[in-house]
């Protein structure tokens, strides 16, 4: 045990903050979450004893959430989430909210290709015009938690979200 563990050990109240983590700990799956992140490597700098082991290098941390993108990580947990979250019966099924969000991307094409990103449009709300894309929530109508999230051009319609397969269930 180090001086900082004996010295946090006799604390007498917990902070808000250590008793939300504390929740957590309880209630998410942290052995079933790491198992599916496993096989992907990040494994190698998870719980890190700074005593008995370095710290990654940036380049290392910086890896991974271009893996996480590119192997879906966090749609599996989210999935896993949405179904924890449905047999616990807290998930009610009266119907689906979809609700978009702009998310703005630079306008310039001062950048190394001399363009913009062609996946991002511009699209005007109230009268002001954005540019970017628009990410999309379905959510459960009478319980508000989110169980899908899709994104598009900026200048997609909310209404077209609505029938995508990803907004059902």
């Amino acid at each position: 045990m180090t001086l900082t563990d004996m010295e946090h050990s006799n604390r007498k109240k917990k902070t808000k903050r250590e008793e939300f983590l504390d929740a957590m700990d309880e209630i998410i799956p942290w052995s079933y979450w790491v198992e599916i992140i496993r096989s992907y490597a990040i494994r190698t700098f998870m719980h890190i004893d700074f005593n008995e082991q370095q710290v990654p290098d940036a380049t290392t941390l910086l890896r991974f959430p271009h893996m996480r993108e590119k192997n879906r990580i966090g749609e599996k947990i989210f999935a896993d989430v949405n179904s924890r979250l449905d047999e616990a019966g807290l998930i009610m099924h009266g119907g689906t909210v979809v609700d978009a969000g702009l998310i703005a991307a630079p306008k310039s094409t001062k950048n190394k290709i001399g363009k913009r990103d062609s996946e991002m449009h511009q699209t005007k709300k109230g009268n002001e015009w954005y540019f970017g894309m628009k990410v999309h929530a379905g959510a459960d109508a009478g319980s508000g938690y989110v169980y899908s999230l899709t994104g598009t051009s900026a200048n997609m319609h909310d209404v077209s979200e609505t029938s995508n397969t990803n907004m059902k269930r």
